[in-house]
């Protein structure tokens, strides 16, 4: 993650979710199919991004169970 460093990860998890939800949101009133295919992208790239960051994240909280915690919590999350 290039921003992770340079930005908070809670900064980062709340610009980034807000990139989503403004994403899927947009989805509902696109017409044209290419601006349809480029906010598919959004959603996918950001999806990635909050994934990425929330495990950064959550072994940063808690570094003795980031296995037990990334294992259990990021099927709710739906990521794989």
């Amino acid at each position: 993650m290039v921003f992770a460093d340079n930005i908070k990860k809670s900064s980062l998890i709340k610009i980034v979710f807000s990139i989503y939800s403004v994403s899927l949101l947009l989805i509902v009133i696109a017409p044209p199919f290419i601006i349809l295919l480029i906010l598919f992208f959004f959603v996918g790239a950001s999806l990635r991004m909050l994934d990425f960051t929330l495990n950064a994240y959550i072994s940063d909280i808690h570094p003795k169970n980031r296995g037990f915690l990334q294992t259990y919590c990021m099927p709710v999350l739906g990521s794989e």
